[in-house]
């Protein structure tokens, strides 16, 4: 029984690697560009989980489930996959970063870790005294078949919460990630929870080497230390042992944004911009409150600095637009429930905050 949770957690977070490399394999090479080149390899991923999301979100708000939308995604990523092979000549090698394996040992030392107490409990269960599982995987269980509206669905206790707008405008792009999870696995979704929580804190650890040598322009063995020293920190361990899904989404992307955000404004390249604001959108529409918050202070202070103090700003403010135009665009679905249920209350909130 201990391998075996070991076993199944490995499952669910080897096939949803996998499944999201294939759907990003292609749109990689056209997105990770200039800086982001050399990390191309390890971006597979992200680049197939950031289309993934709004493609899910589009598809699921009132046509389909999201087993039907498992398999459009497939189709995307056949596509994407055939040009790439075509174009393949076109295409420059570019090598990767040398000490990026080591980052990724860092990670799987930490999902192993992470597992141990699953194992002496014999469960993939969320073991911590804390109920926010309840508000995520019910919901990836029920819009596996049904669409986001919750249209043909019988009566049950949750129907009338799933499609309530406060419900939906909490932001759902963790939910839709864990039922892809659950679907490529074919496990239980209740059982794909918490390895899914898993691999988001081992991908965490490779998204701060990200952050500190493209973001912030650091040394190889500095942004290795740094990730290190991430690795080691009890508080993402903690907040994946209580079950922060959303919180261990902003994890993995709250520092590839804001190192693409930074990208975007001092390169502005097409591939950038699109980058930069499908990064963004995932992350918003993944767990608006805190997220937002934290992306607007963090995101206004990085484009303060970099449009005030660099040349050619009006050059720069464009590029900001343009990322902002893209990401409004790719997470239209989350933003308009945010928006429809925040506006009628727009006084108590700002009071709040």
């Amino acid at each position: 029984m201990y391998l075996e949770i070991f076993a199944d957690a490995f499952k669910v977070a080897i096939t949803l690697l996998l499944f999201l490399t294939f759907i990003g394999y292609g749109p990689a090479h056209l997105l990770l560009t200039g800086p982001w080149a050399p990390y191309r390899v390890i971006g597979y991923p992200i680049v197939g989980w950031i289309i993934s999301i709004p493609v899910a979100y589009f598809l699921n708000a009132t046509f389909l489930g999201m087993n039907p939308v498992f398999w459009v995604l497939m189709v995307i990523g056949c596509l994407g996959n055939l040009v790439t092979i075509i174009f393949r000549k076109r295409l420059a090698r570019i090598s990767q970063d040398r000490f990026l394996p080591v980052t990724v040992l860092f990670g799987l030392i930490l999902f192993v870790v992470a597992l141990i107490p699953h194992a002496n409990d014999s469960s993939l269960g969320l073991i911590a005294l804390n109920v926010d599982e309840e508000l995520y995987w019910p919901y990836a269980e029920h819009i596996k078949h049904l669409p986001a509206s919750m249209n043909g669905s019988t009566h049950s206790p949750f129907s009338d919460l799933f499609s309530a707008p406060d419900f939906r405008a909490r932001g759902q792009g963790f939910v839709y990630l864990l039922s892809l999870a659950s679907i490529v696995s074919v496990t239980p979704t209740f059982l794909a929870y918490m390895p899914l929580i898993y691999t988001l804190l081992a991908l965490s650890v490779i998204s701060t080497y990200l952050f500190a040598r493209v973001g912030m322009n650091l040394g190889t063995r500095t942004s290795l230390l740094a990730a290190g020293l991430y690795a080691i920190n009890g508080l993402p361990l903690w907040f994946s042992g209580m079950g922060f899904g959303p919180h261990m989404v902003a994890f993995v992307l709250l520092p590839i944004a804001l190192a693409s955000l930074t990208i975007a404004l001092n390169h502005g390249t097409s591939s950038s911009f699109l980058f930069a604001g499908l990064i963004s959108a995932v992350l918003l529409i993944s767990y608006f409150w805190a997220i937002s918050a934290v992306f607007l202070v963090s995101g206004t202070l990085l484009t303060f600095g970099l449009i005030l103090f660099q040349r050619r700003r009006i050059l720069r403010i464009r590029r900001l637009l343009a990322t902002t135009i893209i990401t409004l665009a790719a997470g239209s679905v989350g933003f308009y429930w945010l928006l429809r249920w925040a506006l009628p209350r727009l006084n108590s909130i700002t009071g709040i905050l």
